[in-house]
């Protein structure tokens, strides 16, 4: 049985179905750079609530994005739900282009001639707990083919995913998006005004220009999520 994945509209549609949606739309952006990402996040509620995002990014022009929600048995060691995020993105990335790829025929496009980029998005990195898990995770999947992204650049993972497992049922689909887009607006906001006194100084310390650089990847990550939020919420209000 094929699974049921919701668009970033509210609409639902299948695994087949979201080929067919993706490949029109990469049709209809041949000359636009696209990044295709896969990340997963869970979330502890009386259940492990998991999201499992894929989305699609023309840079610079929004995007659209589909998730599947699944519930299942508490999940409390850190290791383990990573481990099981790690599993489920890599998954859905089994054969994911290969479908797309054979989707793209139907428009006698060839995939290798479009400026594509595929990755997996893991909601781990250097701060706090999941650093220890860092080299394992990125072996794991660049093993299995893949390139892989880890905070702050993993928007597939760290921002759709984790915000999803977040929502609960008192808002709707449109005042969720307006909030977690507002606060993606803050947060890019907050990390420009650093980066800019950052720039401000001479001659940066080595540490500086690590401020610096990570400074401006969250920013970017940031403004990434925004871009796709707000192209989203032209298509549902």
């Amino acid at each position: 049985m094929e699974k049921i994945f919701k668009r970033g509209n509210g609409s639902s549609c299948t695994y087949s179905e979201m080929i067919e949606i993706i490949a029109k739309y990469l049709a209809n952006n041949t000359d636009q750079e696209i990044e295709i990402t896969i990340g997963t996040d869970s979330q502890n509620h009386s259940q492990t609530k998991i999201v499992e995002v894929i989305a699609v990014h023309s840079i610079g022009h929004g995007g659209i994005y589909f998730y599947y929600t699944e519930f299942t048995r508490r999940i409390s060691s850190i290791k383990e739900k990573i481990m099981e995020e790690t599993s489920r993105s890599l998954m859905n990335a089994n054969g994911f282009i290969d479908n797309v790829a054979l989707e793209l025929m139907n428009y006698d496009i060839d995939i290798d001639n479009l400026n594509l980029h595929f990755c997996i998005h893991c909601d781990i990195g250097h701060n706090g707990k999941t650093q220890m898990l860092i080299k394992d995770i990125v072996n794991w999947v660049h093993a299995m083919g893949y390139d892989c992204q880890i905070k702050p650049d993993s928007y597939a993972a760290s921002g759709i995913a984790n915000k999803i497992t977040k929502w609960g049922i008192s808002m709707n689909i449109v005042e969720q998006i307006k909030f977690e887009k507002n606060r993606a607006e803050r947060a890019a906001n907050r990390y420009k005004t650093q980066y800019e006194k950052l720039l401000k100084i001479e001659n940066l310390s080595p540490a500086g220009n690590w401020d610096l650089g990570y400074t401006k990847a969250k920013m970017d990550s940031k403004l990434e999520l925004v871009d796709i939020l707000s192209d989203l919420l032209k298509t549902v209000e």
